[in-house]
This record gives structure tokens, sequence and C-alpha cells, in this order.
């Protein structure tokens, strides 16, 4: 359903909402009101016909209404609302014969306006996770000139109004076509509810017009409500998501609609977007939580036979999902395929014949081989290399036949449309050692690995495609077929654990791997893309002409099938993407199915980004989720809405309270941030100490402009190799004086607490950051 334009939808409201005129004192006393809409006479509530409790919900066809009336002044209102499709919940306060407040509440939309005095006026839009049938639970505050919205814990816009409408009633209602649902209202507000009050019969309804929603919500800043106590005391939270990060897998389009698309992230699950990929809503209904935190969904792929059916699988648990509604929810079909907190599925793929023929290709790490007693050629002690299985289904994941096993972890694999017992797939990642990671003389040519895989049985016999067919790396990560050519293959290729070439020694190759193109279904391979490791390659199915790799720092697109190839990113700073941060590592790459211009990349460690231009310039895609870890949070003391956080990709400032943010990733400072501190006798002083949950080496950078731009100051004595600040404090009585913990660790920062941690003790400094000294107390000097 189109989304009404605001003032005419609020003077369409002021008709359904027509109330007669409430003499009623002001009483300046909060009162708390509930009601779960149990009791049919709805005592305390005015309505037109058709507004009525059933079954313990407040239904109201479309143009009628209910209302509590009363003269509510600041307030706290919560109440659940099921939307239909054909239709838009409203909401108003402070609601008079002449003024109100109305919310506008649609399919991915909220919208905030004012009327007063005939006046119509927008106050904010945002994006809003309400999905057609069912339940929300919607949240509106106020207070004095502050408004704020959530959705589901989550807040969606958040308005100021200089000028305050009195006090008012709530009104309760829908418009369009379809009958809605209220249910579980609670109010919380200065004010009364007075005796009852007859309702002025009601006007018959203007006809609706509609008009098409905003392309983008622009949520106003809001100031905090006054009096607020603290943070500790406050009776509930709001979800803010927070800036990009985490780690992103997958992104994937639906084959049936183009509007819907798919994006995963390892801690914050699936998600689902029915406006292009500009905005998201989690839809992890029927998926188990990982055993530290978050839906740990790493793959999806839609069947291209059927879009309602979408498969997903998990990281640190090995399972598999399968939705049949289009992502609503899911079901575990894991059954007999290998599982485990030390298994990951990393893709699949349908066979074009059934959509009960379905691939599965998992990271298997090597203790579980070891204590199944497989892969005994291998050095299995490790505990954190990787090798891989394939695995097949013949009837929609009930049941499943292994049909390869190998040293190094399988991710994707395609079919011979017309041939469909043709297979390829690719092996290895950037960041997994596989089991044959050779013990002494790693360089890029000798790091272990497979190549690439190719069957002409289904999966009963594979050939390996490898050095002797041009392949310059044996980590594979990424392979795309071309789309009316299966003969034509893109492999993108390199491995961090080994990135440079033989040492000669003379000047190493920067960086070994590469894209790789083959004409020939895989006999022999051409290096197109050379010193460089690449995570992710696709072919444009709109124009397959159009192609694309990523690597950290670049972004390729190629305009004939692959041979030759542009580069796009800043070879200054060394990376690609929006201006203030460091996108991460590119893992998956999605073209619009109907412009090969317009193409998301999502990323370990930096969230989804979209670029419309064939990746020349590129924007943040990831509004209405995050799965980024937050390092440091600092609040500006002289603005409450000023925040900084540090997290993967950049520090980060938000003006309005955690609504928007912007990345300070400027200068020296290339990365993000594990620790951030602000100077509370100066809101443009910071400290950071570089790093991301991926790379977290680095030093101490120093800002005095607020984060326009960083310039190092310190680095602590590296004593083994992970060796930094977790934390800093300046002393609020002087900020000359500085504060910081240090720790050094032999996995990523998250996994301090699984590890055996040491650091140096807590260091200080007399100059506001500039230089350090060990603090000399004995009780707490150096562990490492």
């Amino acid at each position: 359903m189109k989304r009404l334009s605001v003032p005419r939808a609020i003077s369409i409201v002021a008709i359904l909402f027509a109330v007669c005129a409430l003499a009623v004192p002001t009483l300046a006393q909060e009162t708390v009101v509930t009601d779960t809409f149990d009791d049919p006479q709805l005592p305390g509530w005015e309505r037109s016909g058709n507004a009525a409790v059933m079954d313990g919900v407040l239904l109201i066809e479309p143009g009628d209404f209910a209302f509590l009336v009363g003269e509510w002044g600041d307030l706290t209102l919560t109440v659940e609302v099921r939307v239909p499709s054909d239709a838009e919940a409203v909401i108003s306060y402070c609601h008079t014969e002449a003024d109100r407040y109305t919310l506008l509440l649609g399919p991915g939309y909220a919208v905030l306006g004012r009327e007063a005095g005939g006046t119509s006026t927008e106050l904010a839009t945002g994006p809003a996770q309400i999905s057609p049938g069912e339940w929300a639970e919607i949240q509106v505050v106020m207070s004095d000139e502050t408004h704020e919205v959530a959705v589901n814990g989550q807040l969606v816009l958040a308005a100021t109004d200089s000028d305050p409408l009195p006090p008012g009633a709530i009104g309760l209602g829908f418009q369009g076509l379809g009958r809605g649902e209220f249910d579980n209202l609670v109010l919380r507000a200065v004010g009364e509810a007075p005796p009852p009050v007859e309702v002025s019969p009601m006007p018959e309804p203007t006809p609706v017009v509609e008009t098409p929603p905003p392309a983008e919500p622009s949520p106003e800043a809001a100031p905090p409500p006054s009096g607020a106590g603290p943070a500790y005391q406050a009776e509930s939270w709001i979800f803010m998501g927070g800036p990009p990060g985490g780690i992103g897998y997958d992104i994937r389009h639906s084959f049936s609609d183009a509007n819907i698309w798919y994006v995963t992230d390892t801690a914050s699950g699936i998600h689902i977007s029915t406006d292009r990929g500009l905005t998201w809503r989690q839809s992890n209904t029927g998926i188990r939580q990982g055993a530290s935190f978050g839906y740990r969904v790493f793959s999806v792929t839609v069947d291209p036979r059927n879009s309602d059916i979408i498969w997903i699988g998990t990281r640190d648990a090995g399972h598999i999902y399968r939705s049949t509604d289009g992502g609503l929810t899911w079901e575990e079909r894991t059954a007999n395929a290998t599982s485990g907190p030390a298994v990951a599925y990393r893709g699949f793929t349908v066979d074009p014949r059934s959509s009960d023929i379905v691939y599965a290709m998992a990271e298997v790490t090597d203790w579980v081989f070891r204590d199944e007693g497989e892969m005994t050629e291998y050095d299995l002690s490790h505990g954190d290399y990787a090798g891989g299985r394939i695995f097949k289904t013949e009837d929609a994941g009930l049941t499943w036949t292994r049909i390869w096993q190998g040293p190094a972890l399988n991710r994707y694999l395609w079919i011979n449309q017309d041939q469909p017992d043709e297979l390829y797939a690719s092996t290895g990642i950037f960041d997994r050692q596989a089991l044959n990671y050779p013990d002494e003389g790693v360089h890029g040519a000798n790091c272990g690995g497979v190549g690439i895989l190719k069957s002409t049985d289904g999966g009963r016999t594979w050939d390996v495609f490898g050095f002797e067919e041009g392949l310059t790396s044996l980590t594979i990560g990424s392979l795309y077929m071309h789309p009316e050519d299966p003969q034509i293959l893109l492999a993108g290729g390199g491995s961090d654990m080994c990135p440079f070439g033989p040492d000669t020694g003379t000047e190493r190759i920067p960086r070994y791997g590469g894209v790789y193109l083959t004409t020939d279904g895989g006999r022999s391979w051409e290096t197109v893309i050379s010193n460089d490791i690449i995570t992710s390659v696709e072919f444009c199915a709109a124009d397959p002409q159009i192609a694309y790799a990523a690597g950290l720092t670049t972004v390729y697109r190629s305009e004939d099938g692959g041979h030759t190839w542009q580069e796009f990113g800043d070879p200054e700073r060394r990376t690609w993407g929006p201006p203030g941060l460091n996108p991460g590592t590119p893992i998956d790459i999605q073209t619009d199915p109907a412009d090969c211009y317009r193409v998301f990349i999502n990323n370990y460690d930096g969230g989804n980004f979209v670029s419309t231009d064939g990746g020349e310039t590129w924007s943040d895609a990831s509004q209405g989720y995050s799965g980024a870890i937050i390092w440091g949070l600092y609040v500006d003391p002289t603005n409450p809405m000023r925040v900084f956080v540090g997290a993967g990709i950049a520090p980060w400032v938000s003006e309005d309270g955690g609504l928007t943010w912007r990345g300070l990733s400027n200068g020296e400072l290339t990365r993000g941030a594990i620790a951030l501190a602000g100077d509370p006798s100066d809101p443009n002083h910071f400290l950071a100490q570089m790093g991301s949950q991926v790379i977290p080496l680095g030093g101490l950078y120093e800002t005095s402009d607020g984060g326009q731009y960083w310039t190092e100051v310190f680095e602590l004595p590296r004593v083994g190799t992970m060796m930094r600040f977790m934390d800093f404090a300046f002393a609020p009585s002087d900020g000359d004086v500085v504060y910081g913990a240090t720790l050094n660790i032999d996995e990523f920062p998250e996994l301090a607490r699984e590890s055996d941690p040491h650091g140096m003790g807590v260091y200080r400094s007399t100059d506001g950051g500039t230089t350090w000294q060990p603090s000399g107390d004995p009780k707490i000097a150096n562990r490492g």
C-alpha cells in the first residue's frame, strides 16, 4: 500500500477522530492507564460504531476510531498493533478539536505529523520494521519539545516541536482498506481521565488520495527528555542498532520480486529488505541463538525455482535451516549432516531439476576430523585449521549424503544448467589455514589448499584444477559461473595466511593471489588480476560483460567479460568504500538484477554497502541492522545527543542520539578503534587505540578536532604479538592526566575471556595522551 502524504493524512485523521471540545481542568499529576482490551464495554473510551473488543483485542475498521479521553500531557504510550497489508495504523495524542500529533505506521515506515490551527506539518519520518499481519510494539515518548517513536524496542524516529501542543486525548484507528487490531496499552502521562463525554457525530470520510512514500527517511535530532535520571534507573532501554559492522557474509535477492533482498550477519542473523536493499529487518523466527551471542547466520541462498524457499547455514553451530515462506520463519534441516560448534555452513546450491535437490558446503575444524578418526594423514592438533565437506540432499534436507571431503573448506558450488551433473566447487578462504598448511617454507605458492573441484557425475567423482591449469593460489575463496555460458567461470584467490611470494632475497610480490578466468570449463585458467588477494567475484546477470571483483583495498570492474579491469579505491588510505571508514573485507558481491551498475558488497567486519555507479563510490546499506561490537562509548558532557563509539571499521560519531552515524577513520587512523575515550575538559579531544575485531593491531591515536584528523602518538612495546590499550580514562579533575589499561592476547579481543590474556599493567600520561609511562605500581606491573 502506498503511504498518504502527511498533510493529507492528518486532514483525514482530523475527520476520523472528530471529538467535541473537552472542558476539563489541567492536572499536573502522573497517571498510569493500562488496558488489555478484555472488557467489551471499553470503560474510559469513546468510540465509533465499527470499533469493538473481540477475543481480547481492540478491532477497528478503516475510518473508525477509539479514544482514550482525557487531557494527557507529557507521556509514554506503549501499545501493540497489528496492521493489515492494505492499511495504515493511526495513533494520535494531544488530540483536541483543533490540534493533534499523528503517527502513521505502515509496512516499512513511520511518519510523525503535527496539526495546529488548520496547518499540517510533517515532523519526522523513519523506517519501521512492521510486517503486515504481525504484531508490533509501538512506544511513543513525548517530553516537553521532544518526541521519540520506537518499534519493537528500536528507535525509528525522533523530532522536536518548539511550540508544543496542549494536552489532549489519545486516539487509535486505521485508514486504508483493511481492519486492524490494538492490544496491551500502557499509558504513563501527566494528566487525568475526565468523566465520560459525548462524542460528536463523525462526518463521512474524505476520499483517500495516495502518494508514494519518501525515498529516504530524514529523522530529526531530538534533545533528551528533561529531568531524566541515571541510565541504570531507566525502566526500559531502546535498541539503537548502532553503526554498521559485524561479520557480514551473503547478500541475495528474490528471483520473483526484485524488491525483496536478504543479507546475513553472524551476530544479528538473517535480514529481509522489501525496498531493494535500502532498509532491513531481522527475520530469525525458528533459528536457535548461538552459544556465545546472537543469531550466527553465515550463508543464504534463494531457490531460483521458487523464491519462497530459502536456505541458510550458521557458524559456530553447524545448523542448516529452510524457509518456505520467503524467510519469515525457519525450520531446521541439519538432519544427519555434520554439525557442532566447530562447523560452519558457508553455502548452498539448488539443483535446477528439483527444489528438493540441494548441495550444502561446509567448513569443518580439524579437531572434528580428529574426533571422528578421519583425515588422519594430516596434523589435526592445531585446533583451528579447517577442512571441508560437501553434502547433498534429495529430500529437501530430511537426509544428507556426503559427496566430498578434503583438506580445505567449501563455499561455492555451481551447476551447469545444461548438464546438471556437471559441478564446480571452490575450496579455501582467505583467513583460514587448510589442513595441509605447511609447517615451514610458507609463501603464496606453498600455502596448502586444494584449488577448484569439478565433477561430471553429480559429485560421485571429482577432478582438481590447480597450479598446472594456471592458478597461482590454491586458496579459492570465490567462484562465479557466467550466467549464459557455463564454460566460463571467474575465480578469486589468495590467502592472508601467506600473502607473499617466495623470498628470493629481493622484494617479494606484495599480494599473492588474484582473479582467474576460464573459458573452457576449467581446463585452463588465465590470471586477469594479479598481486592482490581477491575475496569476491561476480558476473552481472543482466549483462555478463560486466563483472566485479573485490579485495581488501580495491574494487574492480570489467566491461569485457572479465578480461580487463578498472580499479576503484583510495590508494593513499589503501581502502575503498564511503569516506570516514574502512569497510572491511569484501566477502560477497550482488548486482541488482535490473541494473549492473547498482551493486552491493557485504563485508567481514564492515556491514553492507551499495554503489550506484558501478563501484566508483559507495554508501552505507545496513540501515535497520548491525552486528558491530562496540569497544568504547563516550557521551559529550556538553551535548548528550553527541555520542562517540569505537567499532571495527571506524570510530563513529552520532549527532542525533544514535539515530544516524558518521565514520571518523580519518588522517593517520585508517581502521577502527578497539578503545576510545573523550577528554571531559575538551569535547573535541579524543584518544583511540586502532584495531578491529578482525585486525586487532595498531597504535594509539589522538585527535583535537572531534575526529576529523587523527595522529599516531604512541605505541606500546610489542611484548608478544598483540599488546594494546583496551581502555582509557581521563582524570575528571585534570584532562592532561590519562590512564590506560593494557592487554595482550593471542586471539582477537572478543575472545579474551576464552584465552589466557596478560598485559603490561596500567600506563599513565600527564600530557593528555601524547607520551606514556608505566604506572610503576607493583600490584599491576608487567605480566607479559
